[in-house]
């Protein structure tokens, strides 16, 4: 199953919640999407990992504006160090 084909990101204006997950747990963020989805939560969320985040970023753009941050945390995800840096950078904007 491609998780963005049944889940897509969501592309709006109206607030939603920033879900971050290593791409080595992309199956099991995928069961977790399915649920946020039924419940009608949108959700925005990056499977391209990246290098750095920039200001001019959609990946940064996307997360300074998002409600909420929802994170995945499992024993694969320190070792990703975008994982990591999307983590902190939301940590510093001071958002739940």
């Amino acid at each position: 199953m491609n998780i963005q084909k049944s889940y897509p990101p969501y592309m709006g204006d109206e607030p939603y919640v920033y879900f971050a997950f290593a791409s080595s747990e992309a199956k099991e963020a995928e069961r977790i999407l399915a649920g946020l989805y039924n419940r009608g939560v949108r959700v925005w969320y990056c499977l391209g990992p990246g290098k750095t985040l920039r200001e001019s970023d959609e990946q940064t753009v996307r997360i300074r504006n998002a409600s909420m941050l929802l994170i995945y945390i499992s024993s694969t995800g320190d070792k990703d160090d975008f994982f990591t840096a999307n983590i902190g950078y939301f940590l510093n904007l001071g958002k739940p």
